[in-house]
């Protein structure tokens, strides 16, 4: 058994190497250590093995949230492909773009499955999913330390990786994004929602999208990210706004303006997720941390009895709606478009209370 304190001087080797992160096993013997040190250090709990090359001090490891032990598989990853970059829905979760799973997949070891692109030939090995791709210009940026792929590169390939609905959800959270950052960089002071309806930078957005889609239309699944940008709107601010969109428009309903602003009864003005303005017609996509309080459900109870004093019909959906049965919540949105401006609609939904 290896004496305590040799392990001790082998971990303070490894956190001057190392810096707070994964390291592989060559770079422990150039700085002095031998394979046997390492390996005491592995049976002795005090390193884990990622894999049979890369290791990471379990303290660090153990401590680290779901999140940062992403970040600290997808260090460990980059050790393994240095000329590659963490793509697909491990770059999505570093930039922030939606994602299909709350939580990262794990491997039988509990390690995030981390997806990393280079040239060459797809495989999976461990907890390494490999995409073989090349890269154009601009397609690889960073978080950190971490190389990944571009936002509007990573959103490409969950899209086309992605069922078409979660496609177009994440088209969405990307032209946002892109849209946002296009027309703060002519006016810094805009407010997000402000921003998104910025009609030029709508158009520069969408145009950088479908060119970079261009760059790569012989890869597979491109048709299906091709099309997905086409029904992109980055009014949409949620998963759920963009899926119910989906479904509206897989129902041959008039499509909404979204992320809007109406005028209710008293003058105050308030953003509504979905407006068909001709009908007067809003559509609400409530997501399970929109009201959190009661206090939360008065104010927005008192915000829709100023809109309707309007003249607006507000026609609600939450993920049961959109998801297990959509026929119920598209029935109330046909009646209430259908009504007409001026007239009464059809009961929409009745808050609890």
């Amino acid at each position: 058994m290896s004496h305590p304190g040799r392990r001790r001087d082998t971990m303070a080797v490894v956190a001057r190497v190392a810096h707070g992160g994964p390291v592989s096993t060559g770079g422990l013997r150039d700085a002095g250590l031998t394979v046997g040190q390492i390996r005491a250090a592995v049976y002795g709990g005090e390193l884990l093995a990622l894999r049979r090359d890369i290791v990471v001090a379990s303290g660090i490891w153990s401590d680290a949230s779901a999140d940062g032990r992403v970040l600290l598989a997808a260090r460990a990853a980059l050790l393994v492909h240095p000329n590659g970059a963490v793509s697909h829905e491990t770059a999505a979760r570093l930039i922030g773009l939606p994602t299909q799973r709350k939580d990262p997949a794990l491997d039988v070891q509990g390690i995030p499955i981390i997806h990393v692109t280079r040239p060459g030939h797809r495989r999976t090995v461990d907890w390494l999913e490999v995409h073989g791709g090349r890269f154009g210009d601009g397609e690889v940026s960073s978080t950190g330390a971490i190389r990944r792929t571009s936002l509007v590169r990573t959103a490409i390939d969950v899209a086309r990786s992605s069922p078409f609905p979660f496609a177009v959800a994440t088209m969405d959270a990307a032209h946002r994004a892109l849209t946002i950052a296009i027309a703060r960089g002519r006016e810094p002071w805009h407010d997000e929602r402000v921003a998104v309806l910025d009609t030029s930078a709508r158009t520069e957005a969408g145009s950088r999208i479908r060119q970079a889609i261009a760059a790569h239309a012989a890869v597979h699944g491109m048709s299906r990210a091709a099309r997905a940008a086409s029904w992109a709107d980055p009014g949409s601010e949620t998963v759920l706004e963009s899926l119910s969109r989906v479904r509206i428009r897989a129902a041959h309903l008039p499509m909404p303006e979204c992320g809007q602003m109406v005028r209710g009864a008293s003058g105050r003005t308030y953003w509504v997720d979905k407006l068909w303005r001709a009908q007067r017609v809003i559509g609400e996509d409530d997501g399970m941390l929109k009201y959190l309080t009661g206090d939360d459900l008065l104010k927005e109870k008192l915000r829709q009895e100023d809109i309707e004093s309007a003249g607006f019909r507000i026609v609600r959906c939450g993920w049961h709606d959109v998801n297990a049965d959509p026929r119920p919540w598209l029935a109330r949105l046909r009646r209430a478009l259908a009504a007409g401006p001026g007239r009464k609609a059809a009961p929409t939904r009745a808050w609890a209370g």
